[in-house]
């Protein structure tokens, strides 16, 4: 079966981010042999977006997908980098995210030719971290022609509806750094000094008191801590403490509403220590949450083809955030998310249907 042939290979090339070059190298060999016009972005060195066009007119589509993976953790029963077929399941490391979803666009371009239409394609880098790839995809212009993108990314809170579930927004994302700086003492004396773990361990539970907000598609917003720490080489009272908080935020909230949020919830604590709120440094800006509408035209033409085949479609909203965070908020292109059917993303012995893979083809 081309599909799993297609899958086999890009799983045996290891694409944990930042190695993505010879992925990279792989899809643009891929997309030359269709006689598609390509180029490369690159943000560092041997790190580059591969990025492709064929066609004239209108619409243009975009078919996008990132090429990185996460490393491999503990607990593989099999060897990640080699693909392992049981029945309808394919293993490997990054089937579900989302080299399967590579392997659908891939196998898409291939069959179609467009006529009347340009088709664009872009497999972009650093996914897994920061949206480096993404990012320069947005800001580099080459998007703006795009009317319509369709991203066959792993749909983590859907993972068992497959194609059939069709994913038309995302919840917004930034991380906040709380310092905390107190006053040292000896250990022997702690009422003489200003103990930074104990102020901000009154900042954690100063979160529960955040107004977090809902909206009636993506859900409510939430706050996380990820990070607390603080060290002390003798027997003194810390001076210094690090807190870092996620915070996934929906309509209206934006990044520099819930950075005041946050600055005023520790000014209401009225802490003794000195104490700094502000964003956790990042070389590409946040990601933002958008909303693809459900009547958007070609949604709805997307719709009626996953209708056809399965005799219903689902909709849906993401948790948490991806690359398309920037293609919606940002160039407000209209993004379908729809992807395979798979699991254990980011965990051991990540799976994904091997029939999904060709559903996806199907339907583009």
């Amino acid at each position: 079966m081309e599909i799993v042939e297609l899958l086999r290979k890009v799983v045996g090339i290891p694409s944990v981010f930042p190695n993505e070059e010879k992925l990279a190298l792989f899809v643009e060999k891929f997309l030359r042999k269709l006689k598609y016009k390509t180029r490369r972005q690159y943000i560092g060195r041997n790190r580059f977006n591969v990025i492709g066009e064929i066609g004239k007119g209108s619409p243009s589509i975009l078919f996008y997908g990132h090429l990185d993976t996460v490393d491999v953790c503990e607990g593989w029963e099999t060897n990640p980098f080699e693909l392992k077929v049981k029945n309808d399941v394919a293993y490997g490391l990054g089937v579900y995210d989302m080299k399967g979803g590579l392997v659908a666009i891939l196998e898409t371009l291939k069959r179609f030719r467009p006529k009347n239409l340009k088709i664009k394609v872009a497999f972009g880098v650093d996914e897994e971290n920061i949206s480096e790839g993404a990012h320069f995809l947005v800001s580099s212009g080459w998007l703006k022609d795009v009317d319509f993108a369709i991203v066959p990314e792993a749909a983590t809170t859907y993972e068992n509806l497959g194609p059939k579930m069709i994913i038309l927004g995302r919840r917004g994302r930034v991380a906040i750094k709380i310092i905390v700086r107190g006053k040292s003492a000896h250990g022997a004396q702690p009422d003489l000094g200003i103990n930074a773990i104990e102020e901000a361990s009154k900042i954690i539970q100063g979160l529960k008191r955040l107004k977090l907000r809902s909206h009636k598609l993506l859900g409510k917003s939430t706050v996380c801590p990820l990070k607390f720490e603080s060290k002390v080489d003798s027997l003194s009272v810390p001076d210094f403490a690090e807190i870092v908080i996620d915070r996934h935020l929906v309509p209206p909230e934006t990044e520099e509403s819930v950075l005041k949020e946050m600055r005023e919830m520790v000014e209401s604590l009225h802490l003794r220590a000195r104490v700094e709120v502000k964003f956790v440094e990042r070389n590409t800006p946040f990601l933002m949450p958008y909303i693809t509408p459900k009547n958007n035209p070609f949604v709805k033409v997307v719709a009626n083809v996953v209708k056809r085949r399965f005799g219903e479609v689902l909709y849906g909203y993401g948790l948490s955030v991806a690359d398309e965070n920037y293609f919606g908020a940002r160039a407000k292109i209209p993004v379908v998310v729809i992807g395979p059917k798979g699991g254990n993303c980011h965990a051991p012995n990540e799976w994904v249907s091997i029939s999904s893979i060709n559903d996806l083809v199907e339907i583009f």
